[in-house]
């Protein structure tokens, strides 16, 4: 597709290759790494046009960061409305999908996104948002009597998050299988706030994972 003739959507179909090229590059080589320069030759655009979509590199990497959440966002209700899956399997979707999209994004991404208090702000209240979706979530999950009553989920999940970062920080990917990690740490993870429903569900469900 080329230049189709109607200015806006040029700058939208423009908008969009420039961030699927600069979120492979953010990702796989760090951000600091990434030059707006070598970005837009590699696109085989001006500089001057890059600039005039994205103002600078934050409000690029923003774009892409919102950009991937929507992406994941989407797959997950993709997944729910085909599958209409229980509590526990809608929660190993979660994490095997999380698990195989970071595992190939560089440990420098992670530390370097501090740097942008832009971005930082956005991710603060995208987590608020999510960990109140998946407090309601939970809930729902001790009403249908998968998960016990007696946890403090706003910290499962934090644990959950702080396992998720540690795997990826430390590369484990490197020495061990993503099935593997899957299994002895997410899995293992998960079974521990099921019930025996959520359990025999849980053990069913993981058979069909594929990581």
């Amino acid at each position: 597709m080329g230049n189709t003739g109607n200015p806006t959507e040029y700058k939208q179909f423009l908008s969009q290759r420039i961030i699927a090229a600069a979120n492979e590059a953010f990702t796989s080589r760090g951000i600091r790494a990434v030059k707006m320069d070598d970005l837009a030759k590699s696109l085989s655009i001006s500089k001057r046009t890059l600039y005039e979509i994205f103002d600078d590199k934050e409000q690029l990497l923003l774009a892409c960061i919102q950009e991937s959440n929507k992406a994941f966002r989407k797959e997950i209700e993709a997944f729910i409305v085909k599958t209409s899956p229980t509590p526990t399997a809608i929660i190993l979707e979660f994490y095997r999908m999380q698990m195989l999209r970071l595992s190939n994004v560089t440990p420098d991404f992670f530390t370097e996104i501090d740097r942008y208090p832009k971005v930082v702000e956005w991710l603060k209240q995208n987590k608020k948002q999510n960990h109140g979706e998946i407090k309601r979530f939970f809930d729902q999950g001790i009403t249908e009597g998968y998960f016990v009553n007696n946890i403090d989920f706003a910290l499962a999940t934090l644990v959950g998050d702080a396992i998720r970062e540690y795997v990826m920080n430390n590369q484990l990917f490197r020495k061990y299988s993503m099935k593997k990690i899957f299994h002895d740490l997410i899995f293992t993870f998960i079974r521990g706030f099921c019930t025996q429903k959520g359990i025999k569900e849980l053990d069913s469900n993981i058979a069909k994972i594929k990581v």
